[in-house]
C-alpha cells in the first residue's frame, strides 16, 4: 500500500529523523513547509493528492486532535476511504507501546483508543496528541502508589488532563 504523510512538523520530523516511521512514505504533504523534501522525502503542497489514487493511505501528523477531525473529514470528503485516512498514533502504537514497556512503563492501548475516540466525539481539543495522553496516563499509574508525582507544564486550554481525569475516573481511580 502506498503511504502519504500529511503534515511535516514537529512530530513527523521526529519520527523520521530517529527512524521510527514503519512504512516508506512515497512523499509528504504540508501547507508551511518550507523545501522540497525532508530526509530524502519529497514534499509537496496538499493540492499534489487531486492526483493521488483514493487507494492511497494518509497518515495525518497533527498533535491537534481538532485538527485531526478536520483534517479527516476533509480528505474522506475528497474520497479517500475512511479506512485508509489515519492519525500517526495507529501506524506507530505498537512500536511506541514495546519501546515505554522496555523502559518500565506499561502504557495501554486501550487508554489510546479511549482518548482518540473521545475527543472525536466530545470535541475535546487536545495538543498532546492520543499518544501523549496516553504515556502521560500511563506515568500516572506508575506514579500512583510511590509517593511521587507528576506535573503537566505548558497546558492548553486542558484537554490533555479532563481527558486523563475522565479515563481514571472511569478507571476508578
Amino acid at each position: 500500500m502506498r503511504h502519504i504523510a500529511f503534515g511535516t512538523g514537529g512530530a513527523f520530523q521526529n519520527i523520521v529523523r530517529a527512524k521510527l516511521l514503519p512504512f516508506k512514505c512515497a512523499y509528504a504533504v504540508d501547507d508551511q513547509f518550507q523545501g522540497s523534501s525532508f530526509l530524502g522525502i519529497p514534499v509537496y503542497r496538499p493540492a499534489k493528492l487531486e492526483i493521488e489514487p483514493r487507494s492511497s493511505r494518509l497518515v495525518l501528523f497533527t498533535m491537534n486532535s481538532l485538527v485531526f477531525k478536520s483534517l479527516k473529514a476533509k480528505m474522506i470528503d475528497q474520497g479517500f476511504a475512511a479506512d485508509n485516512v489515519l492519525y500517526y498514533g495507529d501506524i506507530l502504537l505498537r512500536q511506541f507501546c514495546e519501546r515505554l514497556v522496555s523502559q518500565g512503563i506499561p502504557i495501554r492501548p486501550s487508554d489510546y483508543e479511549f482518548i482518540k475516540k473521545t475527543s472525536e466525539t466530545f470535541n475535546v481539543e487536545n495538543q498532546s496528541s492520543a499518544l501523549g495522553t496516553a504515556l502521560f496516563l500511563a506515568l500516572l499509574r506508575d506514579t500512583r502508589n510511590t509517593g511521587a508525582a507528576v506535573a503537566e507544564l505548558g497546558i492548553f486550554r486542558g484537554g490533555n488532563v479532563l481527558l486523563s481525569a475522565l479515563a481514571a475516573t472511569l478507571e476508578g481511580d
